[in-house]
This record gives structure tokens, C-alpha cells and sequence, in this order.
């Protein structure tokens, strides 16, 4: 079996937020926002005790009648808020305005409060992996023998763009530099 280890050292998990609608003690909810353009997933950014949990959720009911429930959770250091803008802005730069080289997919690792960051290109959109914090889908028996894989979330660009998400990751970054802890 082929063991994946981390680059950097870890950070351990922040609490785990099972439903958007019953938080853990110590989680306050600081803004959400619904993917109408195109999924129908609604993002919560949540102040998860000294950390920000970004969680996508998401309800309806299948063809059988069975409501169907998930809820999916990405932990960043709260530093995140301040840093995505600017990060996304230099990655999407041309090389020849200090922009990353032709035909790069994935921004170099950044320290952000404490945790290395970094943002890819995907088909549709962009992703943030946090090469910091594993993946909670990686069972604890795997992670016992040093298995890891980044905690990630992918970001639409029309939702970025279009749908308001961006503006809302700005306005927490100004809320927070304004004091929001």
C-alpha cells in the first residue's frame, strides 16, 4: 500500500461540524451563500473556535421520497479571509506581469497564519488545498501509519465572479481586519 505524507507538519482537526444547523460549542456562523448558478450547495463560513470551517451543504430529496443530506466541511486558519483575494489575484496574473509560468495549474505553497495554502486550477473553477490539515475522509488507522491528503474545496469561477462568493470572502476579509474575532 502506498503511504502519502505530509509536506508540512499538521494541524489537527478543527471540531467537526456534522449539520449546518446544530453547530459545536464554540462555532459561530459568520455569513452564508447559496451556489444558485449552478449546484444549489450553500456555503456557510463558520468561526470554528480559533479557526474558519468552510461548510457546503445541501437538501432535497431523491426520487424515492428519501431526503438526501450532506455537509461537507474544509478547515483553513481564519487568515484565510484576508489572503484569498490577493492569492487568487496573483495566480490568474499573466508570467509576463509576474504572474505564474504559461500553463501553471497550482500557486506555490503560502504561510497563512500558520498553515501552508495553496490554489489550483481546476476544469470549472479553482481549488484551495490546505496541505496543512488532512482530509477527514482518511480513515484515523490510515493517518496512524502517516497517510495524508490535503483538505481541499473547489470554488465555481461563475460563482466566484457571478454569484457573489468572492464578495463575501472580501467582506469577511474586512471584517475581520476591522476586528472580527
Amino acid at each position: 500500500m502506498y503511504i502519502a505524507s505530509a509536506k508540512y507538519p499538521t494541524r489537527p482537526d478543527l471540531p467537526e461540524i456534522i449539520r449546518h444547523d446544530d453547530l459545536p460549542e464554540g462555532a459561530v456562523e459568520l455569513a452564508r451563500i447559496k451556489n444558485v448558478i449552478n449546484n444549489g450547495y450553500e456555503y456557510l463560513f463558520i468561526k470554528n473556535n480559533e479557526g474558519l470551517s468552510i461548510v457546503r451543504t445541501r437538501e432535497r430529496y431523491l426520487t424515492n421520497g428519501d431526503l438526501f443530506y450532506a455537509c461537507y466541511q474544509t478547515d483553513f486558519p481564519i487568515e484565510f479571509l484576508g489572503w484569498f483575494d490577493s492569492a487568487l489575484t496573483d495566480f490568474q496574473k499573466p508570467p509576463i506581469d509576474g504572474g505564474l509560468h504559461a500553463g501553471a495549474m497550482t500557486s506555490v505553497d503560502q504561510n497563512v497564519g500558520g498553515e501552508m495554502l495553496c490554489i489550483q486550477r481546476t476544469t470549472d473553477g479553482y481549488a484551495v488545498l490546505n496541505r496543512s490539515r488532512c482530509r477527514r475522509t482518511v480513515e484515523q488507522s490510515r493517518r496512524d501509519l502517516g497517510h495524508f491528503d490535503a483538505q481541499e474545496i473547489v470554488f465555481e469561477e461563475r460563482f466566484l465572479f457571478e454569484g457573489g462568493l468572492l464578495n463575501l470572502i472580501k467582506d469577511l476579509a474586512a471584517r475581520y481586519d476591522g476586528g472580527l474575532r
